[in-house]
């Protein structure tokens, strides 16, 4: 088995906008526990590390919600984040014109763009019916569910419907929303 690629330094910092969470001290200090100093960025950090940030993150933001809950607000705070980006000026500019249906089939281009080596590929399944395939076990399908969420909305998507389905391994996401 290949080993798994670093997450680069730009997935933390978006992970970190202020968009996303305002670090308290103590989110500063589990950090920095975990080995990522917010004042001194490495070019890149291992999966396992970002997953306990994603976790440390996630309370911060979402105390009192359950973990598949924080981890789709999580999500949703990223996209926020991610639109602050050149990257993200781009996508925020054309998603609505390009629609939801493009866009969802392009999403796995621009997730690509903040980790290398995020493995997702996505299926039309019908009209205005995505189903989502990752084979990745590190990542939270929660997590990516709220980034679907958001970009539904981006579209201009009043009502969606995105459900997780865990898989071994990984996880797949059905998106649907009516006309």
């Amino acid at each position: 088995m290949a080993a798994e690629k670093p997450i680069p330094r730009r997935t933390v910092e978006a992970l970190l906008r202020p968009e996303v969470v305002v670090a308290s001290d103590g989110l500063k200090a589990g950090l920095r526990e975990l080995g990522i100093d917010l004042e001194h960025l490495e070019p890149s950090y291992a999966v396992a590390t970002m997953r306990l940030a994603m976790d440390l993150i996630r309370a911060e933001i979402c105390p009192e919600r359950d973990a598949a809950a924080g981890f789709r607000e999580l999500g949703r705070r990223f996209v926020l984040g991610f639109k602050q980006t050149p990257v993200g000026w781009i996508f925020t500019a054309m998603a609505p014109l390009f629609g939801p249906d493009l866009t969802m089939q392009t999403l796995p281009r621009y997730l690509s763009s903040v980790r290398d080596n995020f493995p997702l590929s996505v299926i039309a399944e019908g009209d205005r019916r995505y189903r989502f395939i990752s084979h990745d076990v590190a990542q939270y399908p929660e997590f990516i569910a709220g980034c679907v969420e958001l970009v539904l909305e981006t579209c201009g998507v009043p009502s969606y419907e995105v459900l997780c389905l865990r898989r071994d391994p990984g996880f797949e996401l059905e998106v649907r929303w009516p006309k």
